[in-house]
Protein backbone atom coordinates (compact mmCIF):
# COMPACT_ATOMS: atom_id res chain seq x y z
CA UNK A 1 0.00 0.00 0.00
CA UNK A 2 1.14 3.23 -0.60
CA UNK A 3 1.67 6.13 1.18
CA UNK A 4 0.39 9.91 1.14
CA UNK A 5 2.35 12.37 2.71
CA UNK A 6 0.91 15.50 4.04
CA UNK A 7 2.56 18.33 3.80
CA UNK A 8 0.49 21.78 5.89
CA UNK A 9 1.09 25.24 4.51
CA UNK A 10 0.66 26.62 7.77
CA UNK A 11 3.21 28.26 9.66
CA UNK A 12 4.27 27.17 12.91
CA UNK A 13 4.84 29.62 15.53
CA UNK A 14 8.14 29.62 17.91
CA UNK A 15 7.33 29.19 21.00
CA UNK A 16 10.12 31.01 22.73
CA UNK A 17 9.59 34.94 22.02
CA UNK A 18 12.58 37.31 21.53
CA UNK A 19 12.60 39.76 24.16
CA UNK A 20 12.66 43.62 22.21
CA UNK A 21 15.34 46.10 22.31
CA UNK A 22 15.04 48.44 24.84
CA UNK A 23 13.43 51.52 23.07
CA UNK A 24 14.14 54.59 24.27
CA UNK A 25 10.28 56.98 24.29
CA UNK A 26 10.73 60.92 24.57
CA UNK A 27 7.53 62.43 26.09
CA UNK A 28 8.44 66.10 24.64
CA UNK A 29 10.42 66.57 21.33
CA UNK A 30 11.07 69.88 22.11
CA UNK A 31 15.19 70.07 20.87
CA UNK A 32 14.71 67.04 19.25
CA UNK A 33 16.28 66.55 15.92
CA UNK A 34 13.62 64.02 14.10
CA UNK A 35 14.46 62.25 10.71
CA UNK A 36 12.12 60.80 8.13
CA UNK A 37 13.32 57.56 6.52
CA UNK A 38 12.35 58.00 2.43
CA UNK A 39 11.22 54.89 1.21
CA UNK A 40 10.82 56.79 -2.47
CA UNK A 41 6.77 56.88 -1.73
CA UNK A 42 4.83 59.04 -4.14
CA UNK A 43 4.42 62.42 -2.37
CA UNK A 44 7.01 61.83 0.02
CA UNK A 45 8.32 65.16 -0.20
CA UNK A 46 5.09 66.87 0.29
CA UNK A 47 3.98 65.20 3.77
CA UNK A 48 7.92 65.46 5.05
CA UNK A 49 7.25 69.15 4.42
CA UNK A 50 4.00 69.73 6.36
CA UNK A 51 5.33 67.04 9.27
CA UNK A 52 8.39 69.43 9.14
CA UNK A 53 6.45 72.53 9.69
CA UNK A 54 4.13 70.83 12.49
CA UNK A 55 6.59 69.67 14.25
CA UNK A 56 9.02 72.39 14.32
CA UNK A 57 5.40 74.59 15.17
CA UNK A 58 3.84 72.59 18.02
CA UNK A 59 6.37 70.46 19.50
CA UNK A 60 9.38 72.51 19.47
CA UNK A 61 11.66 69.96 17.07
CA UNK A 62 14.90 71.98 16.49
CA UNK A 63 15.39 69.98 13.01
CA UNK A 64 14.09 67.36 10.59
CA UNK A 65 15.54 66.08 7.65
CA UNK A 66 15.21 63.50 5.03
CA UNK A 67 17.33 60.14 4.72
CA UNK A 68 16.78 58.46 1.50
CA UNK A 69 16.75 54.64 1.83
CA UNK A 70 16.74 51.67 -0.24
CA UNK A 71 13.84 49.80 -0.54
CA UNK A 72 14.82 46.33 -2.01
CA UNK A 73 17.80 45.93 0.14
CA UNK A 74 18.76 46.23 4.40
CA UNK A 75 20.37 50.03 4.75
CA UNK A 76 24.17 49.50 4.75
CA UNK A 77 25.35 49.82 8.62
CA UNK A 78 27.19 52.85 7.07
CA UNK A 79 23.68 54.75 7.16
CA UNK A 80 22.28 53.21 10.14
CA UNK A 81 25.09 54.71 11.58
CA UNK A 82 24.86 57.96 10.54
CA UNK A 83 21.21 58.22 11.36
CA UNK A 84 22.07 57.11 15.21
CA UNK A 85 24.52 59.92 15.02
CA UNK A 86 22.37 62.80 13.37
CA UNK A 87 19.00 62.02 14.76
CA UNK A 88 17.20 61.65 18.24
CA UNK A 89 14.23 60.42 16.68
CA UNK A 90 13.31 58.31 13.67
CA UNK A 91 10.06 58.09 11.59
CA UNK A 92 9.84 55.20 9.64
CA UNK A 93 7.14 54.03 6.95
CA UNK A 94 6.21 57.06 6.11
CA UNK A 95 4.25 57.55 2.92
CA UNK A 96 1.13 57.86 1.10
Amino acid sequence: MNKIELISPRVVRQTKKATPAPVLRYTDLAGKRVAFLNQGKPRFSDMFTQMGVALKEEHGVRETFEVPIPVDTPAPKELLDRIVQQADVVIVGFGN
